[in-house]
């Protein structure tokens, strides 16, 4: 569902501009993200129910993919040329931020609800994103339009179908790009969501645990996403971009090793540099 979201909402931020789509953006990923909290569960819809949420779950996809592209493009465009690396690396900070909130929503779901986690616990964080929606509009309807949209505007060089011109003009550079951050997103989720079913099915570890180390991780990101989106106006993006991905690879093998220790240290080492190698490339 992203590459559905990145071009519907790629389109109407270079023809309407970058503020209107991250508010509609937004508030797809908020009602969905709330919608899901309030799903009645099998036992009340039957086969309509996994239905209805697989259909929630690519609205939030959707959502995010105009979200992703749009955020990070309004505030580098609203950075001086030599910082655009770190200016662009302040949205990404939403997701450790992301990760620190849900992780620790989680843990206390999970406290307040004790065995009903399952049938209903699970539902308090989802309903708790309203919060988020609306501190999001607050923040987003008080910014204003990024300086190169409104100059397009102004000498009104709006392309009438813009996602076909960037198809059209740049397919290597979609393609390249596209595949790279193949190295910097899927190892992501492993290192997230994965590593949680691993810990606790595999090797017996405390979910607890596995989530305090996540968070512990995630604060670090806090530094290290714009630390390295600075270097990059340093030394260039490809150069940090580059030593990332070697890094992400190479680290493959220490992390299960680490992980298999099951040593409470080493779990938390692993987990922790898992997420510093990814920040490399995502600041």
């Amino acid at each position: 569902a992203r590459p559905v979201g990145a071009a519907v909402f790629g389109h109407y931020g270079d023809r309407v501009g970058r503020k209107a789509t991250l508010v509609s953006t937004l508030l797809l990923m908020g009602v969905a993200t709330t919608l899901i909290g309030l799903l009645p569960g099998y036992a009340t819809l039957g086969v309509v129910a996994p239905i209805l949420l697989t259909l929630l779950r690519v609205a939030q996809g959707i959502g995010v993919g105009g979200e992703w592209g749009g955020s990070v493009l309004i505030s580098m465009e609203w950075g001086a040329q030599h910082r655009r690396g770190l200016m662009a690396s302040m949205p990404q900070l939403g997701v450790p931020i992301g990760l620190l909130l849900s992780t620790g929503a989680v843990q206390a779901s999970s406290a307040l609800s004790g065995p009903g986690f399952l049938s209903w616990g699970w539902r308090l964080p989802f309903l708790f994103s309203v919060v988020l929606i609306a501190l999001g509009l607050w923040v987003r309807l008080r910014v204003m339009e990024s300086p190169d949209f409104a100059e397009v505007k102004q000498r009104r060089a709006v392309e009438r179908t813009p996602v076909w011109e960037a198809i059209r003009r740049h397919p290597r550079e979609i393609l390249t790009s596209a595949f790279v951050r193949l190295s910097e997103q899927a190892p992501f989720y492993l290192f997230i969501t994965f590593v949680l079913t691993y810990g606790t099915k595999q090797l017996g570890l405390p979910r607890g645990q596995l989530l305090n180390d996540t968070m512990v991780a995630a604060a670090l990101g806090l530094v290290s996403v714009p630390l390295f989106g600075h270097l990059s106006d340093r030394f260039g993006r490809k150069l940090v971009y580059g030593i990332g991905v070697v890094c992400t690879g190479l680290y493959a093998f220490p992390y299960f090793q680490l992980l298999d220790t099951r040593s409470s240290g080493l779990v938390l080492l692993a987990i922790v540099i898992s997420l510093v190698v990814h920040d490399v490339q995502y600041g």
